[in-house]
């Protein structure tokens, strides 16, 4: 097919057509931190940073002390993650004994909290402390949580697992099998959102504990997956499924598990690690360091195993780390004989960076081949279209290029600056007998310009 405009000057005209407002700028990091009750670590919060050109963080502002820890010994934010239908930060607290412990649904107006929503999960009963250790979000957009060192009380009954659903306000406790331990330190879900992954140790000062799967479907016939790592502070699962895992033991390392066999490879080896993400553009691991003895650094971990570090700003004890993922699909496709979908965890073309004559975009179909067209726009829409739902809005709308047989679109990013932050919005069809009318169609996708 041939495109109405060169395909350059095409993608800056629809990219210098909207800047898209994310509630956090599209391929950056959110880090979780706490105050420390010992460390004059400072007060924690939520922190924005960015993916690759080193800084001071951002922080979130307009929290509240219960995420801060500001005059509260060991209190504030422990762990977050970010919403992938809408862009909420979920982010749930630590504290001493007697704290109440709560997850929080934060939606932001640029970088300040426009709204907190939180859910009670229970009362501190551990004498070194407790609370929401790691939070995951679930294909429905519900969250599962994975706490430690609670009562054994309402809502969650002495469960280590549980899933929060913020429209109902409710807790809803997995039971898994009896005697596993009095703290799931660390936790992951598949990407099918089927199996999680969690580590449960005795207690929160307790070295030792194990890995287990856990479908969710059926938690009590979780099964342990590995004994040999010890100390998981952070789990996270990569593009291939596997199951990434920091850990202090048998070294200070970041490990990869496979899920099918419980066989540990060694990606790197920092220390002091408290939190743990993926960057799914790239299948990067990136983490970040507790502050016990330097300052809570920001890494990404590149393929090489060399980790990059980010910022030493963030203040308190950092402790976790999710990614806005950039590119990401959002809507639903109109499947026919095949189903077409964006390869976005990870995609082979990496990160939508300004300037990158080479990015990529692809698109991947059950059938094995996935020629089509794509189209782009600097806006989404979601209207009925020759028995699909379009996804794009079709003014200003132009052809990207025809899609191939493997999928690879091409999609050369112009080298600029005023490109930085803004967003475009890409929707491919495929001629499929199987289809309404013949047509067939992918879900949307976003990629917004990095710098």
């Amino acid at each position: 097919m041939k495109l109405a405009l060169p395909i350059e000057l095409a993608l800056a005209a629809v990219f210098l057509g909207g800047v898209f407002v994310a509630q956090v700028p599209d391929g950056h990091f959110v880090v979780s931190a706490h105050e420390h009750v010992s460390l004059s670590a400072g007060p924690g919060g939520l922190f924005l940073v960015d993916p690759r050109i080193p800084g001071a963080p951002v922080p979130v502002a307009g929290l509240g002390a219960d995420l801060t820890g500001l005059g509260i010994a060991g209190a504030g934010a422990n762990c977050v993650a970010i919403r992938r239908q809408d862009g909420a930060l979920l982010a749930g607290e630590r504290g001493l004994i007697t704290k109440a412990i709560h997850l929080h649904e934060i939606l932001l107006a640029g970088t300040s909290a426009a709204s907190d929503v939180k859910v009670f999960v229970g009362t501190v009963a551990d004498p070194f402390g407790g609370g929401i250790h790691q939070v995951a979000v679930l294909p429905d957009g519900n969250a599962l949580i994975a706490v430690g060192g609670l009562a054994a009380t309402a809502p969650l009954n002495g469960a280590l697992l549980g899933v929060v659903d913020f429209a109902a306000g409710t807790v809803s406790p997995l039971a898994l099998p009896p005697g596993l331990g009095s703290h799931a330190t660390a936790l992951a879900v598949d990407r099918a959102g089927a199996t999680a992954y969690a580590y449960v140790a005795p207690t929160e000062a307790s070295p030792f504990g194990d890995l287990y799967a856990v479908p969710l479907a059926s938690p009590a016939s979780a099964t342990k997956l590995a004994s040999a790592l010890q100390d998981v502070s952070g789990l996270a699962v990569d593009g291939k499924g596997r199951v990434l895992a920091a850990a202090s033991f048998p070294s200070p390392a970041i490990h990869a598990v496979d899920p099918l066999t419980g066989s540990i490879a060694k990606l790197a080896s920092p220390a002091d690690v408290n939190g743990l993400g993926l960057e799914a553009a790239t299948d990067q691991a990136v983490y970040v360091h507790n502050g016990a003895t330097s300052p809570p650094g920001v890494y990404r971990l590149d393929a090489m195993g060399t980790s990059h570090l980010l910022t030493t700003g963030v203040t308190g004890v950092a402790s976790g780390v999710d990614v806005r993922a950039n590119p990401r699909t959002y809507g639903d496709g109109t499947a026919g004989l095949a189903t077409y979908d964006w390869q976005v965890a990870p995609n082979p073309g990496g990160l939508p960076r300004v300037g990158s004559a080479s990015f990529t975009l692809t698109v991947s179909s059950t059938s094995g081949s996935a020629a089509g067209v794509a189209y782009a726009s600097f806006n989404p829409a979601s209207f009925p279209f020759l028995g699909t739902t379009a996804l794009i809005d079709p003014v200003g709308s132009f052809a990207a290029g025809n899609v191939p047989a493997d999928g690879t679109v091409p999609v050369p990013i112009p080298a600029d600056p005023a490109l930085v932050g803004v967003a475009t919005y890409f929707h491919s069809f495929h001629l499929d007998a199987g289809a309404p009318f013949g047509l067939a169609s992918s879900p949307g996708l976003l990629a917004v310009v990095l710098d």
